[in-house]
């Protein structure tokens, strides 16, 4: 997976270096992740064209790795024996890692049409990668380590405002709401964030 992350980091710097921004962002679980999971501070790098006809592309790539809000979750397991037959075992599990890699791709639109000052919702189409690794242990069976890992498709909506501060430097709030679909888990997540970010370009 790093050795994914940095190729593409590689080559975006190739291809953006002229107008290139960076955000910083809260990305917050939404649903069920919400009651596991802990609000990450992360990182995008992309790269941001100018807008032309109101209307510009971005792409980049982010890597969240996220926080459980508990050391420890309760879980049960089913045990037969043959001489007491079933039993509902307790126990507890422990994420030690759940990440996330992202790339993104997708375009902006201006509706506000002022210059230096920006107002556009936005979409993207999301690809990625999530890790996660947990310990799992249960009363009178041995404990084990165990990880899930897979790929990640979805759609990320956007709402944002820039203002350019000279030709060469914009600031920019954004807020996102994401939705992406896990085939290896066959299950639909989501998370919102919300960022500000520097814009620069190089003409």
């Amino acid at each position: 997976m790093k050795k994914i992350f940095f190729g593409l980091l590689f080559l975006f710097s190739l291809n953006c270096y002229s107008q290139i921004a960076g955000k910083i962002l809260q990305v917050r679980p939404y649903g069920e992740q919400a009651a596991i999971l802990k609000p990450a501070i992360t990182g995008e790098l992309m790269g941001l064209k100018e807008f032309d006809d109101n209307l510009r592309i971005r792409y980049g790539i982010s890597y969240v790795s996220f926080k459980p809000r508990l050391d420890t979750f309760p879980v049960i397991a089913e045990y037969f024996s043959g001489s007491t037959g079933f039993a509902i075992l307790p126990g507890y599990e422990v994420i030690t890692n759940y990440s996330m890699f992202l790339a993104f791709t997708g375009y902006d639109y201006d509706v506000l049409k002022k210059d230096n000052y920006f107002l556009y919702p936005g979409a993207d189409i999301l690809i990625g990668m999530t890790n996660v690794e947990y310990d799992t242990y249960y009363q009178t069976l041995s404990s084990g380590s165990d990880s899930n890992d897979g790929l990640l498709a979805g759609i990320r909506l956007r709402l944002g405002f820039e203002y350019m501060t000279s030709e060469t430097i914009g600031l920019f709030l954004e807020a996102t709401h994401s939705i992406y679909y896990l085939p290896h888990m066959k299950i639909w997540y989501a998370h919102q964030d919300i960022g500000i970010g520097v814009h620069y370009i190089i003409d």
